[in-house]
């Protein structure tokens, strides 16, 4: 599953960044640490990834209204589809596994065992969370200073 999740990250990656062209960013400093974990073992790694393809989920949920491209948003929603896939493996490898997780922010919804949802949905309209883009800086970065483009004070400079 691991293998499958990185392939079609970086596929995304390459994507978006022929798509941006000279527009976008430089590799962001994105502080996976400032998660609250790593990559160390198959719960840290399934803790982290949970935490990013949740956040990626909402990140495309709310970014949607911001597209007027209707080709940009046709292959958003490609992608979207694709983190839900990842996520909902994840979320269910989770609650198999026992995992604990905590709250990234206000909205998120906690798997089994830490929460009592197996899918990343909000009650009670039944549709998945969406997240500003200040909302998901500040869970990648580990830093909710609103606007914030760094990670958090406990990133090793």
């Amino acid at each position: 599953m691991g293998e499958e999740l990185v392939f079609d990250e970086q596929a995304h990656v390459k994507l978006l960044r022929a798509a941006l062209g000279s527009s976008a960013v430089a590799k962001p400093a994105i502080h996976l640490d400032a998660l609250g974990d790593g990559f160390f073992s198959f719960n840290s790694f399934l803790i982290v990834a949970r935490d990013l393809e949740d956040t990626g989920m909402s990140a495309y949920t709310g970014a949607a209204p911001l597209i007027t491209s209707n080709a940009y948003l046709a292959v958003a929603a490609q992608i979207l589809a694709t983190e839900a896939n990842h996520s909902g493996g994840i979320r269910m490898l989770s609650a198999i596994n026992e995992i604990a997780t905590t709250a990234l922010d206000s909205l998120d919804v906690l798997p089994r065992p830490s929460g009592d949802q197996y899918f990343n949905i909000s009650v009670p309209n039944a549709l998945g969370t969406a997240r500003t883009t200040d909302q998901v800086l500040a869970i990648v970065y580990g830093n909710n200073t609103k606007g914030t483009s760094k990670g958090a004070s406990t990133q090793p400079a």
